[in-house]
């Protein structure tokens, strides 16, 4: 009897604790996801991209929709900017609710602190959901941008002599 005694309360010692954690890291996660005020997402932008934050002269669509994939995983990020204006797209970014900083990756290229495109105007890609005329208007840079942990995301980015600043909740799964 006491061995069973014994036996309950060192599973109510190790439990209870584990639950109550669990609990408390769901609670931090809500109070993060109340207290980040993220970038609202638009509809189409009059380019034809789903799902964009962003305002005059940058915008962006991140592909992961919101959910955190892991350390050093890579969420597939397509950025545009109008041609109209000229320059380099800079892009940088960090955590809003704790520490850490965004990394940036372009295809072939490894991962850095800013996401860096020379005259971002005049070149980029095809997204093939675009026409022709929007290609004239819009320029298109994919990347991948890597999260280190979940929570509040603010990205900046720099382009003319604009600055478009984009809040980003980066929910775990």
């Amino acid at each position: 009897m006491r061995l069973r005694r014994s036996i309950g309360l060192l599973a109510l010692v190790i439990v209870v604790p584990a639950i109550a954690g669990a609990q408390e890291q769901a609670d931090r996660g809500a109070t993060v996801a109340d207290s980040c005020a993220a970038t609202p997402v638009l509809g189409d932008l009059p380019v034809g991209i789903r799902a964009t934050s962003g305002e005059f002269p940058v915008w962006m669509r991140d592909n992961g929709g919101g959910r955190w994939a892991g350390g050093e995983a890579k969420v597939s990020t397509l950025w545009m900017v109008l041609r109209r204006l000229h320059g380099d797209l800079v892009v940088t970014g960090r955590r809003l609710d704790g520490p850490g900083h965004a990394r940036f990756q372009r295809e072939f290229q490894n991962a850095t602190d800013s996401l860096v495109i020379a005259a971002a105007d005049r070149q980029g890609v095809n997204p093939g959901t675009v026409s022709p005329r929007t290609m004239r208007q819009f320029s298109f840079h994919p990347s991948y941008v890597i999260y280190p942990a979940p929570g509040c995301w603010e990205l900046t980015a720099r382009f003319d002599t604009s600055v478009v600043t984009m809040v980003l909740l980066q929910r775990q799964p």
